[in-house]
């Protein structure tokens, strides 16, 4: 069971408490003077007449009203707060799957610094453009991993994103296909138009199951929007060997791999979906989100609560206490 007590928010304020008896006494004192200092200079039988019409008692009375709202004020500046308040905010918004691609290829250079690296941020870029959109993030190489499930969490997709490199996934290759699979699954069995893929790779698939995977995402309502990392021209892949060296990822023949961005694949991947493609480039992230993802439906996806102490104490003490100056 939680206790609840009264607590401070500011609470070396209360040190000034301890001040207001001084400043009665020298309310009291100044009061005592001022009666001494007339009686040297009025004469008796004048005194009476003089100051008749004060009233001690209204005095007194405005005194203490002073210390106790000077002191009232000194406890509102201490942020009294006594228990909790429970707040529900619905968010509403879209569900966006990021599908990064992690095979080997992503390691090449015409996309500087690797292509791995521009594709992270680029993902950094659309995230920090989401309000109230869940997003999940999906690696892929040779299979599909769900690296972070649909969140509002979007620090936790950025240490996610983090993580990324080409070894996360085992096996090698490009298979377009599953991550578009793995997404789809992530997605669930939501109804309308809310959902968007966002495929980054250089589209190098050995087969065409991709685009069949696409096609099948569209009837589930699913939008996939393709970056295209890399360049036509191409380069080769660098990697470091085991003994510390140099090298190029060769074929089998023995021959250093070029790798080239296929924007054809990405493009009719895109477009059997409702989706487009873009280059990577530094306003491809605010592209996708206002042409593709903005102009999407948005649907309720969660409720976030938060729970913040109870300031009302320190709201009323603020009110219309009104200074008795004139009491």
């Amino acid at each position: 069971m939680e206790t609840i007590a009264l607590t401070f928010g500011s609470p070396l304020w209360l040190w000034g408490l301890l001040a207001l008896p001084v400043f009665a006494a020298l309310y009291v004192w100044s009061h005592l003077r001022g009666r001494a200092l007339i009686s040297k200079v009025v004469a008796p039988r004048l005194r009476e007449q003089l100051a008749g019409s004060v009233s001690v008692v209204r005095r007194v009375v405005r005194g203490v009203l002073i210390v106790l709202t000077l002191g009232l004020v000194l406890v509102a500046l201490a942020q009294p707060r006594y228990g909790f308040i429970q707040q529900e905010i619905k968010q509403r918004g879209r569900d966006i799957i990021v599908a990064v691609d992690t095979s080997k290829s992503m390691l090449a250079t015409d996309v500087a610094p690797t292509r791995l690296a521009r594709a992270k941020l680029l993902t950094q870029d659309l995230i920090r453009l989401l309000k109230g959109d869940r997003v999940g993030l999906v690696a892929f190489a040779g299979s599909a991993f769900l690296q972070a499930p649909l969140t509002l969490d979007y620090g936790a997709v950025i240490n996610a994103l983090d993580e990324l490199d080409t070894n996360v996934i085992p096996k090698g290759g490009t298979d377009i296909a599953s991550a578009i699979s793995t997404a789809e699954q992530a997605f669930g069995k939501a109804e309308g138009q809310t959902r968007a893929l966002v495929l980054l790779t250089d589209g190098e698939e050995l087969d065409e199951d991709g685009v069949a995977a696409a096609k099948k995402a569209a009837e589930h309502g699913i939008r996939i929007f393709t970056v295209g990392i890399g360049s036509p021209e191409g380069s080769l892949i660098p990697f470091r060997s085991e003994d510390g060296r140099q090298d190029f990822v060769r074929d089998v023949s023995g021959k250093p791999v070029q790798t080239k961005l296929d924007e054809s694949r990405l493009k009719e991947i895109a477009k059997a979906t409702g989706g487009f493609f873009v280059p990577i480039g530094p306003d491809a992230a605010k592209e996708i989100f206002q042409q593709g993802i903005e102009p999407m439906d948005a649907a309720e996806s969660g409720i976030l609560s938060s729970r913040q102490q109870n300031n009302e104490l320190c709201l009323r003490l603020l009110g219309r206490w009104g200074w008795p100056w004139d009491f």
